[in-house]
């Protein structure tokens, strides 16, 4: 009586060698795929940053786009919130809600004059 090759395979190995021996050859084969594309993969990031360098106008204006929406959208807000709630309190955390808006934009827009 001869013994089916699955169960002689199981009793060789167990569960737990076999699925670590499938996640390494996984791996692997991911880094060799990776290193093998590894110069296409630097010539399209070398091709993006050349592209990001030659449109980043256009995205300085969008995003000043997105800021004056912003801006008016958060004027709107204001003056509803303050209709319905014309405390001091509210006007304090309203303006301190502005002051670091006006901090981060200045913060981000400042990392894209440094790169």
């Amino acid at each position: 009586m001869s013994v089916p090759a699955r169960t002689w395979i199981l009793r060789l190995f167990s569960h737990r060698i076999i699925l670590a021996l499938v996640g390494l050859l996984l791996v692997i084969g991911t880094v060799l795929s990776i290193h093998f594309s590894g110069d296409r993969i630097v010539d399209y990031i070398a091709d993006g940053e050349r592209w990001l360098w030659a449109y980043s106008g256009y995205f300085f204006v969008w995003r000043l786009f997105l800021y004056t929406a912003t801006t008016t959208g958060w004027r709107w807000l204001r003056t509803r919130l303050r209709q319905q709630d014309p405390s001091k309190e509210l006007s304090q955390r309203i303006r301190r809600i502005e002051i670091f808006t006006v901090i981060a934009v200045i913060l981000l827009e400042s990392q894209y004059s440094l790169s």
